[in-house]
């Protein structure tokens, strides 16, 4: 877990110290009028503050805050996914977000008619919790879910720039070998192709890393040239954005690697001389 820094343990002398543990109190009688009077007093503290982030940690506030969001609909649900958006920019709060019963509540909170707010603010705290992956512990998580499922449906029903952190979570888990063929399975490689044509360089990027990834396995090759995603990456080498040039040469790279697709590439030496002056020497 993360250390906590001697500057940012809260003081309890302090009064906000005392409210945030009494408003958590509240929240916890299940009392309606308690419940939305304690959400409008936690909007107004300054919840930007790393103290104030972790007393609402030590108060359990996060598990409170994930059952309102679990039980409630409308706007207690989304007053309840703000305080928790506030709260999990801390790596700490992160780090304890990446279990099996949190992921799921913020997985199951994007049902298929859910407002665009409350699909905005859980795909960012999924976004976040992503941040911690690279301990492996969301790997580990998102497979016991039977993530993979949960997450590539997530994908298939996100539209445009909200996948990114969907993507994010994704990529990390990507670096598992199992998980890599499960994502074929799933209809990943698919996906991918999909967002490259996105107009946004970073969806565009994201889902070509995720391509690049699988590496020069001879499947996701195959389901690569399926879906026809030689042409879009060939274009994106071309793009005035650097990660999206230096993601697409990588995807473009292990695509050719594999020697029984060579003759799927449109003229290779052309394809490579553009990948160099394009990307730069990070790229040769």
């Amino acid at each position: 877990a993360p250390k906590r820094l001697l500057a940012e343990e809260p003081d309890k002398s302090n009064p906000i110290y005392t409210s945030i543990h009494k408003l958590f109190s509240v929240l916890r009688g299940g009392n309606q009028t308690g419940i939305i009077f304690a959400l409008c007093q936690l909007e107004e503290i300054d919840l930007a503050d790393p103290r104030n982030q972790l007393t609402v940690l030590d108060a359990g506030g996060v598990d409170v805050l994930l059952l309102l969001m679990k039980e409630s609909k409308g706007k207690l649900r989304l007053a309840a996914a703000q305080i928790l958006l506030g709260v999990v920019k801390h790596p700490e709060v992160q780090f304890g977000m990446t279990t099996i019963d949190k992921l799921t509540v913020l997985l199951d909170a994007l049902e298929p008619d859910c407002a665009n707010d409350i699909l905005e603010i859980c795909t960012q705290i999924i976004e976040y919790c992503a941040a911690m992956s690279n301990n492996r512990k969301v790997q580990g998580e998102v497979q016991q879910l039977g993530g993979l499922e949960m997450v590539m449906k997530l994908l298939h029903k996100l539209g445009g720039t909200d996948a990114i952190p969907i993507w994010s979570v994704i990529r990390e888990c990507l670096l598992d070998e199992a998980f890599r063929t499960k994502f074929r399975l799933e209809g990943g490689v698919l996906a991918a192709v999909e967002h490259l044509h996105s107009p946004s360089p970073k969806l565009q990027s994201v889902a070509a890393a995720a391509i690049a990834q699988n590496g020069d396995d001879v499947e996701a090759c195959t389901l690569l040239h399926n879906a026809k995603g030689l042409d879009p990456l060939i274009t994106l080498i071309t793009s005035d954005d650097a990660s999206v040039v230096k993601a697409a040469a990588a995807a473009l790279r292990c695509y050719s690697a594999c020697s029984s697709n060579a003759h799927h590439l449109k003229s290779p030496v052309e394809t490579l001389l553009t990948v160099l002056q394009a990307g730069g020497p990070e790229l040769k």
